[in-house]
């Protein structure tokens, strides 16, 4: 029975040094070194010893594993532009858009293109959520697989829960 408990306080001891940031580059070798401590004071009892080493060997498979399941943007990828104040995309209507309490308009976008200040296009990849007010859509109204070009801020969604 004990040697299930080492084996998946191994696995969460992976799992939660590979979500700090602080010892996520070099937070494989705190497993396995407390898997060879572990083994050595265990030395009289070496079943007990084995299971240490087997533990810090889970820890460092599961500080494999999250790293390897964790999505990383791609290098087009919008996400990687945001915070900015004034952006000018190109990109294709994905959903019917809905209208909010406030009289918006909320609606998903594939992006395309992202148009810089001296009338270069550059491409990106990616999906957004839109809320645009009814005068930044000049009174058009949007469909899906309609192509249309947007100005405005982009940021990323904030983290905090919301207050109901």
């Amino acid at each position: 029975m004990e040697r299930t408990y080492l084996l998946g306080l191994g696995w969460i001891l992976g799992l939660l040094l590979r979500a700090w940031p602080a010892v996520s580059g070099w937070g494989w070798g705190i497993p396995l070194g407390l898997g060879l401590v572990g083994s050595l004071v265990y030395r009289q009892r070496p079943r007990l010893g084995r299971t240490w080493l087997a533990a810090g060997l889970v820890g460092c498979l599961a500080w494999a594993y999250l790293g390897w399941r964790q999505p990383v943007p791609g290098p087009t990828d919008i996400s990687l532009l945001a915070p900015q104040a004034q952006v000018s995309l190109v990109g294709t209507v994905l959903s019917e858009p809905r209208p909010t309490r406030g009289e918006r308009r909320q609606f998903w976008l594939e992006a395309e293109q992202v148009l810089e200040a001296d009338s270069t296009a550059r491409q990106v990849s990616g999906k957004l959520y839109v809320t645009a007010s009814p005068a930044a859509l000049q009174g058009r109204d949007l469909h899906p697989n309609q192509r249309v070009r947007l100005l405005g801020s982009l940021y990323l969604p904030s983290l905090k829960p919301r207050q109901l």
